[in-house]
């Protein structure tokens, strides 16, 4: 649970590092509350409003403590661009889950 409330808190702040434990328990719980709140918001408002709304809830939080976790990888933090480019975000997110701290 602080690996949750520690990403969300910090959702504006580059600084520091996110540890390897921390990273994939919070990639986990973005991944599990935008499909739960996808698939509400699908049901209500439509397929377009859902997307849009976890898009918002989640992207702020996950590109900083994707920044956080590569200088804790001990990478450059430049990398988080690659988030923009699908598959290759998500093949650089789970490499972060995998590599250890430096």
């Amino acid at each position: 649970m602080n690996a949750i409330t520690g990403c969300l808190s910090n959702m504006f702040n580059i600084e520091g590092r996110t540890s390897q434990i921390d990273y994939i328990i919070f990639f986990i719980f973005c991944i599990i509350v935008s499909a739960l709140c996808g698939g509400a918001i699908y049901k209500f408002c439509g397929e377009t409003l859902g997307y849009i709304v976890c898009l918002l809830l989640f992207v702020i939080p996950m590109i900083t403590a994707t920044i956080r976790r590569l200088r804790d990888a001990g990478l450059t933090p430049w990398l988080a661009l690659l988030l923009i480019f699908q598959p290759l975000g998500l093949i650089l997110e789970i490499i972060l889950c995998l590599l250890p701290a430096k």
